[in-house]
């Protein structure tokens, strides 16, 4: 069957999507639209380039030459190359240090004070804070002061260079034409309907990312606005050569992580609203013939729950990287509302890890929920075990997903009408061996007309049934090869366009 897939933000903790994908594939089902956020969008991209889950896996499982996992590079120091001249000879960073003096002293990076030191100076004197950094002795503490410089000055702490490079190679190990391709080249190339989110924070809105809407915009760097998680890689600055969104020029915009403004999109793929038809719906096609092909495709949206456990996994220390994050929030001029609650913290909070409880509610039936309990946002650095604990635990909860709403062959297709002057158009279906039973589809308050079954006109009689045999009916709008059933009942997830085989006065 045929499914639009909807892929949450949430870092480190999307390695579980391969074992959704693993379950998903398993049962022969496949994709039509892919929409994903921040670490969904890494997965959705991945899916569109041709990607198996065992090749997602493999990539998971890759190491560094160190035996680290090779993503724990995604958070690696930016370079001083990294920092532009003019941010290391004439900054602010100097009232961030002090702040920082404190911190620094109580972390285990002894040596800190000293560089901090030469650093206050060198500001101090008109020194050259690139020099300065060049001719420290401490490796590990020069990492830091960087980061605190790159975090203030640049909007985000760790180097991103790792992380497209790696992207690159990885579409390129796939096909050699994905390297430097557009959206609108994707999309010509594997014909995946792809799109990604992301937040302008200088427009101050919720971007779309696909071939429509961003044709000329490359796709790694698409994914690289998505997944930029704001304070841990600095914003993309959108270029010239991107081109329009939605014929805007965005020049010089500010790009961050869609999770700000959109971490779980399911709207994208399940509503028919105008400003949804705007950025997902394709000029040869129209509004009508849209809304056809959305309801033809159901909807599940992979969703990252916090609340759901993995057997056996525990929550690991935070990472050094979190702790300076908390530095961050500490340093952001003390905001903190009258009850002395930090409003930093809860919104970094709500930014990475916050679900989107409207969604979950109003679109329950089509939220599938991966467990990553005890998984960290920025756990880039996972061990093999952890990471085949939370992929393993996806699978098996995309299992149970999809037992929940069991597929059932149509047997037979009838219209019966009542003395009272009622219709009822329905199925008989197979599901377990040996048990079939009878469901309505549709009853209708209307003296029963005409009926059309398989394109034969039947004659529709008070109280007489007109059966066709069939494995591939159709009726009305409704296509009733197949019907699902949940706790007693009846879903729908299959539908056709407008179709005449039944007619009613």
């Amino acid at each position: 069957m045929k499914y639009d897939l909807v892929f949450e933000g949430g870092g480190a903790k999307g390695a579980a999507f391969v074992g959704a994908f693993r379950e998903f594939e398993k049962r022969n089902h496949t994709f039509r639209k892919l929409v994903g956020t921040s670490a969904g969008a890494i997965t959705a991209t991945l899916m569109a380039a041709g990607y198996t889950p065992s090749e997602m896996w493999d990539a998971l499982s890759e190491k560094s030459t160190d035996g680290e996992s090779i993503f724990s590079m995604f958070l690696a120091p930016p370079t001083i190359d990294e920092i532009p001249t003019a941010v290391l000879g004439n900054s602010v960073t100097v009232k961030v240090l002090k702040a920082f003096e404190k911190w620094l002293n109580n972390s285990s990076y002894h040596q800190s004070l000293e560089i901090l030191e030469k650093i206050l100076k060198g500001f101090e004197s008109g020194s050259n804070l690139k020099a300065i950094l060049e001719s420290a002795t401490h490796g590990e503490t020069r990492d830091w002061i960087l980061m605190i410089i790159s975090a203030v000055e640049l909007g985000g702490a760790c180097s991103v260079q790792h992380f497209i490079s790696w992207l690159e190679n990885k579409l390129e190990a796939k096909n050699q034409c994905f390297g430097g391709v557009s959206l609108k080249g994707f999309y010509e190339m594997t014909k995946v309907d792809l799109s990604l989110c992301a937040t302008d924070v200088t427009g101050q809105e919720l971007l779309v990312l696909n071939h429509r809407t961003a044709p000329r915009l490359p796709v790694t760097m698409a994914v690289r606005m998505s997944m930029n998680i704001p304070f841990v890689w600095p914003p993309v600055t959108w270029e010239k050569m991107f081109g329009f969104y939605r014929e805007r020029n965005l020049y010089k915009h500010k790009i961050v992580d869609g999770g700000v403004l959109s971490n779980f999109a399911v709207r994208l793929t399940t509503s028919a609203g105008p400003e949804i038809i705007s950025v997902m719906k394709d000029s040869d096609i129209s509004e009508s013939e849209y809304t056809r092909l959305m309801n033809d495709c159901p909807t599940i949206g992979f969703m990252l729950d916090d609340n759901e456990v993995i057997p056996g996994v525990q929550p690991v220390a935070s990472s050094g990287l979190m702790l300076f994050i908390k530095g961050i929030e500490e340093m952001i001029g003390g905001l903190q509302d009258s009850d002395g609650i930090s409003l930093a913290g809860n919104l970094w909070k709500t930014i990475m890890e916050g679900n989107d409880n409207f969604v979950v509610s109003a679109e329950k039936d089509i939220v599938c929920h991966l467990p990553v309990k005890g998984i960290d946002t920025l756990e880039f650095n996972m061990t093999t075990d952890r990471q085949k604990a939370m992929v393993d635990e996806a699978q098996e909860a995309t299992k149970k997903y999809f037992e929940q709403y069991p597929e059932y062959i149509v047997n037979d297709l009838y219209l019966a009408v009542g003395e009272d002057g009622k219709f009822e158009i329905g199925c008989k279906i197979n599901g377990d061996p040996g048990k079939e039973d009878w469901f309505g589809l549709y009853e209708s308050p209307s003296v029963g007309g005409d009926a059309y079954l398989n394109g034969n006109k039947k004659e529709a009689k008070k109280g007489k049934n007109v059966f066709c045999t069939t494995t591939d009916a159709k009726i009305g709008e409704y296509e009733v090869r197949y019907y699902a059933i949940n706790g007693g009942s009846f879903k729908l997830v299959k539908k056709a366009g407008p179709l005449t085989q039944v007619s009613t006065p």
